[in-house]
C-alpha cells in the first residue's frame, strides 16, 4: 500500500525539524483512509519555540510531500510542547459524555453548514460540495443512531442501498 510508504516516509522527513511525536488524525487514524483520494491528516509536536527558519523547513517538507500524488493536499498541523504535552491522545483525552456529540452536530448544521447553503460563492470550491452533504449525512446518523458513521460505511451501508432503491424504482 503506497499509503503506507508515504506514512513511513512522513517521520524521515520531520527528522531535520527534531520532532517529539507524530500523529496521523483523520481518515487515517479512523481506518476509513481512501488511498489516492483522501488527503494526508497529520499531526507533528516540535520543540519549540517556532522560528522563522522552522517555518521555512515546514515549507521545504510540504513542497516535498505535494510532489507525492497521495500528499498532494496534507492536511498537516504543528505544534509546540506549549501547545501539546503528555501521552497519545487515545490515552489521555476523557470520555465525551453521551450528550456532547449531539450538541455539537446540531450546533455544526445550524451554525457553519446552514448558512453556507445560502452562500453560493462557498460552493466553489470542491472541499465544500464534497463535505457538505456527506457531513449532513453523517450528522443525521449520529443524532438517529448516537454513533458516529465513517464516510465509507456510509457510502456502502447507505448510499449503494439508496441507488439500488432509485434504480428498481425507475428501471
Amino acid at each position: 500500500m503506497q499509503t503506507e510508504v508515504l506514512l513511513d516516509r512522513f517521520p524521515g522527513a520531520l527528522a531535520p525539524l527534531g520532532p517529539l511525536a507524530a500523529w496521523a488524525h483523520g481518515s487515517l487514524a479512523g481506518g476509513d483512509h481512501q488511498e489516492g483520494r483522501s488527503d494526508p491528516d497529520l499531526i507533528a509536536v516540535l520543540p519549540g519555540p517556532v522560528r522563522l527558519g522552522t517555518v521555512r523547513r515546514v515549507a521545504v517538507l510540504h513542497q516535498g510531500l505535494r510532489a507525492d500524488p497521495l500528499a498532494a493536499k496534507p492536511h498537516c498541523s504543528y505544534l509546540t510542547p506549549a501547545q501539546a504535552y503528555g501521552a497519545a491522545p487515545g490515552e489521555s483525552l476523557p470520555e465525551v459524555p453521551d450528550r456532547e456529540p449531539a450538541e455539537f452536530v446540531v450546533s455544526d448544521q445550524r451554525d457553519l453548514w446552514r448558512p453556507a447553503v445560502d452562500r453560493a460563492h462557498r460552493w466553489t470550491r470542491d472541499v465544500r460540495v464534497d463535505m457538505g452533504p456527506v457531513t449532513s449525512a453523517r450528522a443525521a446518523v449520529t443524532l438517529r443512531e448516537g454513533r458516529r458513521v465513517r464516510r465509507a460505511e456510509l457510502v456502502r451501508g447507505r448510499l449503494g442501498p439508496a441507488i439500488d432503491g432509485l434504480v428498481a424504482a425507475y428501471a
